[in-house]
């Protein structure tokens, strides 16, 4: 089964400023969930550590037509924290391996499906097959894991110090592709038989891509430092610092523009539009040039989107439904607070 949409929720700070450090999870969090959103829609980082970056898509959209089934969202964040909902509105299952968990060893930072597989990944990888029941890959990750997506039978993931990997058996066993770089790849979308990764060397901005999860392209290197990427209606679209918005038919020849002046990282593409937060509301777009604004509850740490539901949380761990984007209501609350959610389709 094809990957149709996965949700989109702040990455969180590495605690390193270039990418040359080890791997883990680097700097604190504040225990519990981590600091409360920035204007402009940075969320979900650790402690506001600038080297932290911001990532989040949306990663790991394919942009595929709507799969069949019953849609089932699953959230991931601080502690292990995973739960999931068959409605977006009750949320059941939790499991949580360190209540008091922050930017550490615990921490899932995002959380992807397709081929009927969710996948966690941070400085471990989770399986599931339906939001309930877990199991841990075999595989130790060398450094953290962002973002995860699946195209053509293969699973890929990206993450700190340029580590990529790469599983052809739904995420079971995976071998490296790229084992060290200098920088961090904070998104990962895919499309278009292409994998397209994003994220900072220093401050600045990187991209790269590849067809088969093992062979990437040198990275490209300009402009503020980008966060999360997501991939529907034929493009791809990044979102990153100073407001950035980066857009792409192919991964590879980007063009730049602005969307306000905050730091962004999170973007999803579902219901086919890309949408971002910010403080207030959200940017909504069908092709990452034309946005229109939404104001809503709050600034949102993470959210996702199926045909006639949207699901927000508020720090710490406030999950929103609802129908509209500008009336989402409060639901259930739980902490630790969550990073990223996914929607898969479930028979």
């Amino acid at each position: 089964m094809a990957l149709w949409l996965v949700s989109c929720g702040g990455d969180v700070a590495s605690g390193e400023t270039d990418g040359s450090g080890g791997g883990g999870g680097g700097g604190a969090a504040t225990k519990g969930g981590g600091g409360q959103p920035a204007a402009g829609g940075v969320a979900g980082n650790a402690a506001g550590n600038e080297g932290g970056g911001g990532a989040a898509s949306t990663g790991g959209s394919a942009g595929d037509p709507l799969p069949s089934g019953k849609p089932i969202f699953v959230a991931v964040g601080y502690g292990g924290h995973r739960t999931r909902s068959l409605d977006g509105k009750h949320w059941q299952d939790h499991v949580i391996d360190d209540p008091n968990g922050g930017d550490d060893k615990t921490l899932l930072r995002g959380v992807s499906f397709a081929d009927g597989v969710f996948v966690a990944v941070g400085e471990r990888v989770l399986t599931s097959t339906d939001g309930a029941q877990w199991k841990k890959a075999a595989y130790t990750p060398a450094s953290f894991l962002n973002q995860a997506c699946a195209l053509n039978g293969l699973w890929v993931a990206a993450g700190g110090n340029g580590l990529r990997v790469r599983s052809s058996d739904k995420a079971v066993t995976w071998e490296v592709s790229v084992s060290y770089m200098d920088g961090h790849f904070r998104g990962l979308a895919c499309g278009k038989g292409r994998f397209v990764a994003v994220g900072q060397r220093n401050s600045t901005g990187m991209m790269s891509f590849s067809t088969d999860g093992m062979q990437w392209s040198e990275p490209s290197l300009g402009g503020a430092k980008l966060g999360r990427v997501a991939f529907g209606n034929g493009v791809f679209v990044a979102v990153g610092d100073a407001g950035r918005v980066a857009t792409s038919s192919d991964g590879q020849a980007w063009s730049n523009s602005t969307l306000g002046t905050a730091n962004r990282d999170m973007i999803m593409f579902s219901n086919g539009l890309f949408v971002t937060t910010e403080d207030g509301g959200f940017q909504t777009s069908p092709d990452g040039k034309t946005w229109t604004r939404v104001k809503s509850t709050g600034s949102f740490t993470a959210f996702a989107g199926a045909p006639g539901v949207w699901v927000g949380v508020l720090y710490p761990g406030k999950m929103h439904h609802g129908a509209d984007l500008a009336k989402l209501t409060l639901g259930e609350s739980t902490a630790p607070d969550f990073i990223q959610i996914a929607v898969g389709f479930l028979p």
